[in-house]
């Protein structure tokens, strides 16, 4: 329990301080904390905790962000489940593979954005996308990767039975140092 509590905490303050930055940098140009933090739960977190964690940092990212309420809910969501899955799967370790999945991630995350906003409010954000720097923040995201995943991992270190490390044989290890 303590595991989730402290992602939710470090999901506001991350939200706060991603709302600090976009007042100085483009959006664009600054790493997304919150799928970033969705991902590292992906490594820490077992698959009920995690997905309630990733619907909650989704509502509290939609909160400071101004979106609808539940846009960010529903991707973190999917986040969480594509990475929870992918370390299970694949292994995704190493500053090449995290960068990797991040930027694939921020481009679904793009799509799905797109998409939720031309059934939800109409829009056509895809002008927007492009011209606006959609390919600029998954490269941001895939830069900022492998450093503020691996912050986030050792700063949530396993400290009681939510999370869970994979061993590459697939066999959660718990206690094991990554």
């Amino acid at each position: 329990m303590k595991v989730l509590m402290q992602f939710l905490l470090l999901g506001l303050l991350l939200s706060i301080a991603q709302s600090a930055l976009a007042m100085f940098f483009p959006p664009y140009l600054c790493p997304d904390f919150g799928l970033l933090l969705a991902a590292g739960m992906g490594y820490r977190l077992r698959a009920a905790r995690g997905l309630i964690a990733a619907a909650l940092l989704g509502y509290i990212v939609d909160y400071f962000s101004g979106t609808l309420f539940g846009e960010h809910s529903v991707i973190y969501t999917a986040v969480f489940f594509l990475m929870h899955l992918g370390n299970r799967q694949v292994h995704i370790r190493g500053p090449l593979r995290k960068a990797l999945a991040l930027a694939v991630l921020t481009f679904l995350q793009g799509l799905a954005f797109m998409w939720m906003a031309s059934q939800l409010r109409a829009d056509n954000l895809l002008p927007i996308a492009i011209d606006g720097g959609w390919w600029l923040q998954a490269l941001v995201n895939a830069a900022a990767a492998p450093w503020v995943l691996g912050w986030i991992l050792r700063l949530t270190a396993e400290r009681d039975s939510d999370s869970t490390l994979q061993a590459p044989g697939g066999f959660g290890v718990r206690g094991a140092a990554r």
